[in-house]
């Protein structure tokens, strides 16, 4: 059951059996895994939509990850999530609105500490949306949420072109979420 902590909705916590689920479906090619996933997010993200008009209608944005990733480790798991949501909950758009400008080393791979300087920059906006981003609510789609370092760089030029991030969803979060 997914649950709202402030502006993240998360199925539950980076830990155990969820951590493990998220592992396996990002790195041993589970999309099936994915899909599952994103069908409850969808649910939750549903759930919430009913008690928060900010949430309706809001376009989804995935948080890509690089082409040299995706080439090695298969479809983006945060776009695989994304169009899974879609599918169960109405109402909300894929706007792949996002693109990664740049490689670095996996998140996963730094200290906390070093978080925010590899993603700072690293993202830019599709062309073909800018024009669509004024006043427009977006929802963050992304697979895991740690330190929030990478949906702090997302939502950067999200926001500078005029849109409101209204939630980050994600499968797993911080102890807590």
């Amino acid at each position: 059951m997914a649950r709202r902590d402030g502006d993240v909705l998360a199925l539950g916590a980076y830990a155990g059996t969820l951590g493990a689920l998220v592992r396996a479906a990002k790195f041993s090619g589970s999309g099936r895994l994915l899909d599952d996933l994103g069908l409850a997010l969808g649910t939750g993200l549903a759930r919430a939509a009913e008690a928060d008009a900010n949430l309706r209608r809001a376009w989804l944005v995935p948080v890509p990850s690089h082409r040299r990733r995706r080439a090695r480790r298969g479809p983006d798991p945060s776009e695989r999530l994304a169009r899974a949501v879609v599918r169960a909950s109405a109402g909300h758009r894929l706007a792949p609105v996002l693109r990664r400008a740049r490689h670095g080393p996996a998140q996963s791979t730094l200290p906390h500490t070093e978080r925010l300087a590899n993603v700072r920059g690293a993202f830019v906006l599709a062309d073909a949306w800018v024009s669509k981003l004024p006043g427009r609510r977006l929802i963050l789609v992304d697979d895991v949420l740690t330190t929030g370092a990478t949906v702090r760089a997302a939502a950067g030029p999200l926001r500078a072109a005029g849109a409101e991030v209204v939630l980050v969803l994600v499968v797993a979060g911080p102890s807590g979420s």
